[in-house]
């Protein structure tokens, strides 16, 4: 079950990042290989003309994970699946629009997370174990 359960406001903004390693020759040559196979998203959401208690609830969230250093999950509302984010900055930020109504934005950043009891990655990576006799 998803620790971050509190809807946004649509439209979510999502930006998956590939991660690329490039070699430059001497020559002039260049040569380009993928890190992974899949990207890793980011998702911007967005909360409008939301309570007092509602902010409060996300800001003591972003405290308890210590603000972009602990990873939890979520569920996206647009594919239902769940996901291993982390925020993706050192803040929040929010807007006072008139007593007890605020809006505020934040960004997850999709995280690869390793169950120390299995042996395949809950995102899209798996590890495999080989043994021989």
């Amino acid at each position: 079950m998803a620790e971050f359960t509190i809807i946004p406001d649509f439209v979510i903004a999502e930006e998956p990042k590939f991660d690329t390693l490039i070699s430059q020759e001497f020559s002039g040559l260049e040569q380009r290989r993928s890190k992974r196979a899949n990207p890793l998203r980011t998702w911007t959401l967005r909360f409008i003309k939301r309570t007092q208690t509602e902010l409060d609830t996300v800001r003591d969230f972003f405290a308890s994970k210590y603000g972009d250093a602990g990873h939890f999950t979520w569920k996206n509302p647009i594919d239902s699946a769940e996901y291993y984010v982390r925020f993706a900055s050192k803040k929040i930020t929010y807007q006072f629009l008139q007593y007890n109504v605020y809006n505020f934005s934040f960004s997850f950043q999709e995280v690869f997370y390793w169950s120390t009891t299995s042996t395949t990655s809950t995102s899209t990576t798996s590890t495999s174990t080989t043994t021989t006799t």
